[in-house]
């Protein structure tokens, strides 16, 4: 899926909600997302940014399962 289109999707998503609290809380995600140095001021380990660094190399390699994917696995194990 294209950048453009993966923006065009979130905008609609967002738009729709109308829940104040759930929008505050994508707010705090995005600011994440959008400040370069938002996640250097956190006080986590030179070993949990390791983790974190490698959990972003297996998202660019596509080595993770969607929520979708896991949503429907436990559905799946959950009626067993």
């Amino acid at each position: 899926m294209s950048k453009e289109t993966l923006r065009k999707k979130i905008h609609e998503m967002v738009d729709a909600i109308e829940d104040e609290a759930a929008l505050n809380v994508l707010l705090e995600d995005a600011e994440v997302y959008t400040k370069p140095d938002a996640m250097q001021n956190d006080d986590l380990t030179p070993e949990q940014w390791a983790v974190i660094e490698q959990a972003r190399e297996q998202i660019k390699k596509g080595q993770f399962k969607t929520y979708a994917a896991v949503k429907e696995h436990f559905a799946e194990w959950l009626t067993k």
